[in-house]
């Protein structure tokens, strides 16, 4: 009996080893006896579907949100706030980054780790704060600040080149010249460097001015004529031709100031050349960009902020789309 025992005991601890040892590598058996057929357990992760929403959502409401604050009025007329708010949805990456490296540790105590929802929110929102800062700041440079600098100064109606002087109207932002008032291209003038810096006296009448205070400008939209037909084998009486602004042959428009710190020196210079060549006053000149509609002008900058606004959120939304069925892929 002893010995039947025993032998019993061996059987039953034979056929243990194998179930204890497939176990501990992860390996289940199914059928009724316990031996034979097994199978891995499986590894495929679950679908979750919050997650999912908010791996989405969260990005797209960031970009949407940084990318309106860094080019629009509060970025003109309050760039502390601005700054402080772009600081704080900086922390939503790294809030969602430090959470999935603390879940990740805690894992790896007892399972392998393995790609979570929480690294990729934390990826997607960084990538959106930079792409937001970055289309902001595109949009803000080259529409927005214009508009609200623009805004931001004075609007003058019925100004007369011949009485009205550039000292009186020195926060002018909008213009709209007397009917009659033109830019007078006899009297244009370019400044060479590296770009040409064209400029040209806003007149009201065929009569010397006190002092030419007004000036239609541009850059690179003029050139030497007589140079200009020598090269393309013909003769002209010598000049400037300038083509700068909108419809400069026309008369009773008006300007938008030029406000590109970077531009108005070479203005300048080229002023004193006129005031050398011409033998003419320029006491305090301001230099506008000669436009017919002002007001339709500068509302213009307005619209293309907000178009471009709406093109960069609807790009973005669908790029995280694409990023979010790429991650249900890889993760699936």
């Amino acid at each position: 009996m002893m010995a039947q025992t025993a032998e019993q005991t061996s059987a039953t601890k034979l056929k243990e080893q194998p179930t204890q040892a497939l176990h501990q590598h992860g390996l289940v058996g199914y059928d009724s006896l316990g031996i034979g057929i097994y199978k891995k357990e499986c590894s495929r992760e679950r679908l979750n579907v919050v997650a999912v929403f908010f791996a989405f959502l969260l990005p797209l409401v960031l970009f949407a949100i940084i990318s309106s604050i860094v080019c629009f009025h509060a970025r003109y007329s309050q760039p502390g706030v601005v700054c402080f708010i772009v600081v704080l949805g900086a922390l939503v990456p790294a809030i969602f980054g430090a959470a999935a490296v603390q879940i990740d540790r805690r894992r790896r105590l007892t399972t392998p780790s393995r790609p979570t929802w929480l690294y990729f929110i934390a990826a997607s929102t960084l990538l959106a704060w930079v792409a937001a800062l970055f289309a902001g700041e595109v949009n803000y440079s080259t529409n927005a600040w214009r508009y609200h600098a623009l805004t931001n100064l004075k609007f003058y109606t019925n100004v007369d080149p011949q009485g009205d002087s550039g000292q009186a109207l020195l926060d002018a932002g909008q213009l709209v010249f007397t009917p009659g008032s033109r830019v007078d291209v006899s009297r244009s003038i370019s400044f060479k460097s590296v770009d040409t810096y064209c400029i040209a006296p806003v007149v009201s009448s065929e009569n010397h001015l006190g002092s030419y205070d007004f000036w239609a400008t541009g850059v690179n939209c003029c050139g030497d004529s007589s140079v200009n037909a020598s090269l393309r084998g013909g003769t002209v009486a010598a000049g400037i031709n300038f083509q700068c602004g909108q419809d400069v042959n026309n008369t009773g428009a008006g300007g938008l100031r030029v406000l590109d710190n970077d531009q108005i020196p070479f203005f300048r210079a080229a002023v004193e050349q006129a005031k050398s060549k011409y033998h003419i006053i320029a006491n305090k000149p301001i230099f506008v960009t000669w436009v017919q509609d002002p007001l339709g002008a500068i509302n213009l900058f307005a619209d293309r902020a907000l178009k471009s606004y709406i093109f960069g959120v609807l790009l973005f939304c669908g790029f995280q789309f694409a990023l979010v069925v790429v991650a249900i892929t890889s993760f699936a």
